[in-house]
């Protein structure tokens, strides 16, 4: 942050964009960073992918991101940029769409990035609701893949402030949420918040094509002609519904047609992920149980139980979902005990990844 402040003090040097890479539990607030100049930030460790997303995000936005002066100053003039000439048609002919995903889960960011990828969609990323708001003032997405659960802002408040901040505007963007609680009233609480659909996770590809092409053509109407869709019910799916084996191969396999002809295993680096993911949301939900804080272990316990039913990771999401019901009115009565079956279980489901993995290098 220091590096980042003299940086931007110095005039010969001030226009370099900043992205800074950080270690997970030590971001700042997105105010901070912008402040400090910084336009992106990503968590180590680092995918390959990842970075270069990033990386071209911030070369390609229509609009690059103003730099605010450290001293409160009014930021910079945008610099005026074009998109790339290399980017990808859809199957269909046409420049994909491009979409803000708001998914603060890496796991589960991984997966809905190559589903939209291979579904020939262009897609921004990032981490909580704050960031989903920073990226709409830069630029116009017609359509936000939006996570109810995020940190410093969720979904339905980010929903919200979007809405207000469009109140009297001819146009409308397009709100989905995405969330791993499939209960009752869920659809009608994401709907009243002003979202527009609602996609149960883990998400199939085909459920979000079918929801991305119905809304598609709609994302341009104005204000005043746009209604809701019938919004697609979530399933069940058969993989979630009872306790049995450590994980559901087909569920794993199913990311298989999503790979990319002479890229990296995504297989692999979705198993890599999910374990440093999970590695380090056990040990800070070793932290929240120290501090006695029942609300960042609720957090943490939901992000995590998501991951898991995306790689269809079945029992470690089924504990998260009994530990996250156990936080539900505050208390930490039954949350150690918990927590250490998560640990144990997380032993179980090291074991059989790395099997997994072994396979998938073969």
């Amino acid at each position: 942050m220091m590096l980042a402040r003299t940086i931007k003090s110095d005039p010969a040097i001030s226009a370099i964009s900043l992205l800074m890479l950080t270690s997970l539990g030590q971001h700042e607030d997105c105010e901070t960073l912008r402040r400090a100049g910084i336009v992106h930030c990503l968590t180590k460790p680092v995918k390959q992918s990842q970075l270069f997303d990033s990386l071209a995000i911030m070369m390609a936005d229509d609009t690059e991101v103003s730099h605010i002066d450290t001293d409160g100053g009014a930021p910079h003039t945008p610099k005026e940029q074009t998109m790339p000439s290399n980017q990808p048609l859809a199957e269909n002919g046409r420049k994909p769409r491009r979409i803000l995903l708001a998914e603060d889960n890496a796991v589960n960011q991984k997966v809905a990035l190559s589903q939209l990828h291979k579904l020939g969609y262009s897609c921004d990323a990032v981490t909580n609701g704050l960031e989903a708001l920073d990226a709409l003032s830069s630029v116009s997405y017609p359509i936000i893949l939006m996570d109810c659960q995020m940190p410093l802002m969720d979904g339905y408040e980010a929903t919200a402030e979007i809405r207000r901040r469009q109140v009297g505007s001819t146009r409308r963007t397009v709100i989905i949420a995405m969330t791993a609680h499939a209960l009752q009233g869920e659809r009608e609480k994401c709907l009243a918040a002003g979202m527009d659909d609602y996609l149960s996770k883990p998400v199939k590809t085909d459920e979000l094509e079918a929801v991305l092409e119905r809304w598609s053509t709609r994302a341009t109407q104005s204000a005043e002609s746009f209604e809701a869709s019938k919004t697609v019910e979530p399933v069940a799916s058969p993989t979630m519904m009872a306790i049995g084996d450590v994980t559901e191969p087909l569920l794993l396999e199913s990311f298989r047609e999503l790979q990319e002809e002479g890229g990296p295993d995504l297989i692999g680096e979705l198993i890599e992920l999910y374990i440093n993911d999970t590695q380090a949301r056990l040990t800070e939900m070793r932290a929240a149980l120290k501090e006695q804080d029942a609300q960042t272990l609720k957090r943490v316990a939901h992000s995590l139980k998501g991951s898991s039913g995306n790689l269809g990771i079945r029992r470690m999401a089924t504990l998260c979902a009994e530990l996250e019901e156990t936080l539900h009115d505050g208390t930490m009565d039954e949350a150690g005990a918990k927590v250490n079956r998560l640990e144990a279980e997380f032993e179980r489901v090291m074991e059989a990844l790395a099997g997994k993995r072994q396979l998938v290098s073969q």
